[in-house]
């Protein structure tokens, strides 16, 4: 799915602040599903050549670490300064 290219200055501070929330849930809920599903691995045994090994699923899960990470920084900063 391509990105659609918006002019910033159509929209409202308002319409903004309502657009990036929106997605900012949206990555929330992603993180937290696959978050939940990682912890549902650790509890099998996984041997040198087993799904973590794989490129593609260490590329989702740093996806996923990282995603939470800045979403917890994120949230931290909105705390503490309102922003």
């Amino acid at each position: 799915m391509p990105f659609e290219e918006i002019e910033l200055h159509s929209y409202r501070e308002s319409d903004t602040t309502v657009f990036l929330n929106s997605h900012v849930a949206a990555l929330t809920a992603w993180v937290a599903e696959g978050l939940w599903t990682m912890t549902g691995l650790l509890d099998k045994e996984d041997g040198p050549l087993g799904w973590t090994s794989r490129p593609a699923a260490f590329a989702v899960c740093m996806r996923i670490l990282l995603s939470a990470r800045a979403i917890i920084q994120r949230n931290k900063r909105v705390l503490t300064s309102g922003v």
